[in-house]
C-alpha cells in the first residue's frame, strides 16, 4: 500500500525554514533557549510532549506542567523540576541522578526503571506511580507521597524516607538496607522479601503490612508499631525492639528466641508456625505439642530437646541437630531434612512423609527405630506396630 500523499503550502514551507535558520543562527545546545527561540513556554506547553531520550542536563523546569509527557530514556540530571506537574508523565529508564523534585507531582507517573540516586523528591507526591527495579540510592523522600505506588525490586538503599507515607504500596523484593524510614506510615504496606536489614522503622507504622521473608537484621523496630503484621519467615536477628514495640506477643517471642536462645525453656503448645529460627540454640527446651509448621529451624540446636507430637510438616530442618532430641509422634511431613543430625534421638511413630532430604540408608536406620515413612504409593510403612490414626 502506497503512503498518504502530505502536501505542505509554500507558507508552511517558508515558515518552517524560518525556524530552522532561527535554530542554526541561536548557536547554543540550551533547551529552555531553544524553546524561547521557537516560542515555545516551557511552563505551559510541553503538555503531552515527546521528549525521550532527548539531553536536558542541569535543565530548570520547575512549576513546568509536563502531563502525560513522554521523558523515556530522557537524561535529566541534575534538572531542577520542583514543584513541576508530571501527572501521568513517562519517565522509565530516566536519568535523573541528583535531579531537584521537591513537591513535584508524580501521580501515576511511570519511572520504572528510572535512575533517581541523590535526587530530591521531598514532599513529592507520587501515589500510584510506577517505580519498579529505580534506583534511588540516597535519595530524599521525606515527607513524600507514594500511598499505593509500585516500588518492587527498587534499590532504596540509604533512602531518606523519614514520615513518608507509603499505605499500600508494593515494596516486593525492595533494597531498603539502611535506609531512613522514621515515623513512617506502612499501613499494609507489601516489604515481603524485602531486604530492611539496619533499616531505621523508629515509630515506623507497619499495622498489617506484609513482612513474610523480609531480612530485619539489625533493623530499629522501637516504637514500631507491627500490629497484624506478617512476620512469618521474617529474620529478626538482632534488630531491635522494645517495650513499646507494638508487637505480637507470638513474634516478641520469636524475637527472643531468635536473639537469646533457650535452654530448658517450657514452650509446650507454643504458636510458633512461620517462624524463623535459623540458628536458634534451643537446647533441651520443652517444645512438646507445639506448632512448628513451615517454621525455618535450619542450623538450629535442638539437641536433647522435647518434641514430642510437635508439628514440624513443611519446616526447614536442614542441617538441624536433633541429637537425642524427642520427636515421638511429631509430624514431619515435607520437612526439609538435609543434612540434619537425627543420631540418638527418639523417632517412635514420627511420622516423615517421604523423609525429603535423607539418605536411603538414613531412612533405613530411622525405620528401624520406629519412624514412619509413606512409600511412593503413599502408603505407610515402618518396623513397628501400626500406628492408631492421629487426630
Amino acid at each position: 500500500m502506497s503512503n498518504p500523499s502530505f502536501e505542505i503550502s509554500p507558507e508552511e514551507f517558508q515558515e518552517f525554514q524560518t525556524l530552522v535558520q532561527q535554530v542554526e543562527s541561536a548557536k547554543t545546545d540550551d533547551f529552555i533557549q531553544l524553546a524561547a527561540v521557537l516560542g515555545i513556554n516551557p511552563k505551559s506547553d510541553l503538555i503531552g510532549a515527546d521528549l525521550s531520550q532527548v539531553y536536558l542536563y542541569d535543565v530548570n523546569l520547575s512549576h513546568a506542567d509536563l502531563s502525560g509527557a513522554d521523558l523515556s530514556g530522557a537524561n535529566l540530571s541534575n534538572a531542577n523540576l520542583s514543584s513541576a506537574i508530571l501527572r501521568r508523565a513517562n519517565l522509565s529508564g530516566a536519568i535523573l541522578s541528583g535531579a531537584t523534585l521537591s513537591g513535584a507531582t508524580l501521580v501515576s507517573a511511570s519511572l520504572s526503571g528510572a535512575s533517581l540516586s541523590g535526587a530530591s523528591l521531598s514532599g513529592a507526591s507520587l501515589s500510584g506511580a510506577s517505580l519498579s527495579d529505580a534506583t534511588l540510592s540516597g535519595a530524599d523522600l521525606r515527607r513524600a507521597n507514594l500511598i499505593t505506588a509500585t516500588l518492587s525490586g527498587a534499590d532504596l538503599r540509604r533512602a531518606y524516607l523519614r514520615r513518608a507515607y507509603l499505605n499500600f504500596a508494593n515494596l516486593n523484593r525492595a533494597n531498603l538496607s539502611g535506609a531512613d524510614l522514621n515515623r513512617a506510615i506502612l499501613i499494609g504496606t507489601n516489604l515481603s522479601s524485602a531486604n530492611l536489614r539496619g533499616a531505621n522503622l523508629n515509630r515506623a507504622n507497619l499495622r498489617g503490612a506484609d513482612l513474610r521473608r523480609a531480612d530485619l537484621r539489625r533493623a530499629d523496630l522501637r516504637r514500631a508499631d507491627l500490629r497484624r503484621a506478617d512476620l512469618r519467615c521474617a529474620d529478626l536477628s538482632d534488630s531491635i525492639i522494645d517495650f513499646n514495640t507494638q508487637i505480637s506477643d507470638k513474634w516478641r517471642l520469636v524475637h527472643q528466641l531468635i536473639n537469646q536462645g533457650t535452654q530448658d525453656r517450657n514452650l509446650s503448645g507454643a504458636d510458633l508456625s512461620g517462624a524463623y529460627l535459623s540458628g536458634a540454640y534451643l537446647f533441651d527446651a520443652n517444645l512438646s505439642r507445639a506448632n512448628l509448621f513451615n517454621a525455618n529451624l535450619s542450623r538450629a540446636s535442638l539437641s536433647g530437646a522435647n518434641l514430642s507430637d510437635s508439628d514440624l510438616s513443611d519446616a526447614d530442618l536442614s542441617r538441624t541437630n536433633f541429637s537425642r532430641a524427642n520427636l515421638s509422634g511429631a509430624n514431619l511431613n515435607r520437612a526439609d531434612l538435609s543434612d540434619a543430625d537425627l543420631s540418638r534421638a527418639i523417632v517412635m511413630q514420627c511420622r516423615f512423609g517421604i523423609g525429603i532430604g535423607l539418605r536411603e540408608t538414613e531412612k533405613v536406620d530411622l525405620q528401624r527405630r520406629g519412624a514412619i515413612f509413606d512409600d511412593a504409593m503413599g502408603d505407610r510403612a515402618s518396623s513397628s506396630s501400626p500406628v492408631p490414626s492421629r487426630r
